[in-house]
């Protein structure tokens, strides 16, 4: 047994020889997620020990990344920071983000993203770039970023969503090393021509109000950063890394929930045509959404997690260090909750008295994702995401036939649950079924 008591923040290797716990049951993955004893590890997330050369991938990741992040803190350094972001998605705030950002500019971007017809009279969209564009004008505002008007410093912007979601998670997937140099430039295109910029705008705007901020304007992390809200954010690193999780979190995870439920919605309506008439209706597609975050959990699909100290889970004993994989998707899957076919896509699902329809998607406990309030909306009856599919079940959408997806391939972790293939698309084609030539020539400026 170790000595000492584990530190998550330093610590990159487990404090014992014992093998790495799978943690998978619904029942274990929600008391594990909920323990006060099991807490998280950002260089477990970074491979930090599985890529022990100074300089390494593992390394990097950690301190240009996800060291300290919000996401992977713990304690006080999780709570007091927790406390003060809550602002950000305030019921006002969520509201105004969905009626006045992000709904108006889904409607706007929608006719200027689709081309075509191609010869088969079909008009087509790349729903991946629509998505990001969307929830990046959405990002922009929630961090505070300005000088993000043309569609030339959107696109700009656009380029870092991947490179820095994809570093985050880089521990998962093939070529980590090309992921994380891809990443290292997007961070600094984020910074230069966007971070700061925007710091340095909302600190002389600050300083011309006196720092009143006018009641309509929602507010936004530069402002609490420059506000000193929270102490923790003097450390500029800091502040940037959490406005990268932020960002990427708004962006990617938001469009990997659109674009999951779509992919989701074409093989049910395949089997079940007679609900091909509701794919407008915004209860069906809530339920649907959540369905889908349920099965892919796109928000945070897989965590480590490292024991404090001696404990058990599930009546199995844990020792203090040792490394615990948890599977979101594998308890959202659990047969004992969801019944029989718990791994299969079904809107309709009877869903238990005492669970979420999604599940755990967002995680529970202390860390439960900031982003459950924006998806689920101020009343929990739905918010921007499902807007966004309506409008696109409007147009018709469908995964494209013809041009298959594109996914970033998966590396082996040794993770002890790690089997389920939750795919993460970077490329998506598909069809507007419903596109007609006259909306296209009303579309056109």
């Amino acid at each position: 047994m170790a000595n000492r008591k584990f530190d998550p923040e330093v610590d990159v290797e487990p404090l014992t020889s014992c093998p790495a716990f799978a943690v998978d049951g619904w029942d274990d993955v929600v008391a594990t997620l909920r323990s006060k004893d099991i807490v998280h590890s950002a260089a477990i997330l970074a491979g930090a020990h599985r890529d022990p050369e100074p300089g390494g991938q593992g390394e990097v990741c950690l301190r240009e990344f996800i060291g300290n992040a919000l996401t992977f803190s713990n304690g006080d350094s999780h709570r007091t920071r927790r406390r003060v972001l809550n602002q950000l998605v305030r019921p006002a705030a969520l509201d105004v983000f969905r009626d006045e950002v992000i709904a108006p500019e889904a409607a706007a971007l929608l006719p200027r993203v689709i081309h075509g017809p191609g010869e088969d009279g079909k008009y087509r969209l790349d729903l991946i770039k629509f998505c990001d564009r969307v929830f990046l004008h959405f990002a922009a505002k929630f961090i505070g970023l300005v000088d993000i008007d043309t569609d030339e410093r959107m696109e700009r912007l656009r380029e870092c969503v991947t490179p820095l979601s994809n570093a985050v998670t880089s521990v998962f997937y093939k070529d980590r090393a090309a992921i994380i140099a891809q990443a290292l430039e997007a961070k600094d295109q984020y910074l230069k021509e966007f971070y700061l910029p925007s710091l340095e705008a909302q600190r002389e705007w600050r300083a011309g109000t006196d720092g009143r901020i006018p009641d309509d304007l929602p507010m936004n992390f530069l402002q609490l950063v420059l506000e000193g809200s929270d102490p923790q954010y003097a450390d500029q690193d800091l502040a940037i890394r959490d406005s990268v999780i932020l960002f990427v979190g708004s962006v990617a995870s938001s469009t990997m929930a659109i674009v999951n439920t779509v992919a989701d919605l074409a093989g049910w309506f395949a089997e079940h045509p007679e609900d091909h008439e509701r794919r407008t209706d915004y209860g069906f597609l809530f339920d649907a959404l959540q369905e889908s975050l349920r099965l892919r959990s796109p928000f945070s699909p897989y965590v480590f997690r490292m024991a404090r100290r001696d404990t058990s889970i599930g009546g199995e004993p844990v020792q203090e260090g040792q490394e615990l994989h948890v599977s979101i998707p594998r308890a959202d899957r659990d047969p004992s909750v969801w019944g029989p076919d718990a791994a299969r896509f079904n809107p309709r699902r009877e869903v238990p008295e005492d669970v979420r329809r999604y599940g755990i998607a967002f995680g529970v406990g202390e860390h439960l994702c900031l982003g459950q309030r924006v998806v689920m909306g101020s009343d929990g009856t739905g918010g921007s995401h499902v807007r966004v599919l309506q409008l696109l079940y409007a147009a018709g959408v469908r995964p494209d036939p013809d041009n298959p997806p594109a996914v970033i391939e998966r590396a082996d972790t040794g993770a002890k649950s790690d089997g389920l293939d939750l795919p993460r698309w970077y490329d998506f084609p598909a069809v507007l079924e419903d596109w007609t030539p006259a909306q296209a020539e009303a579309a056109r400026p």
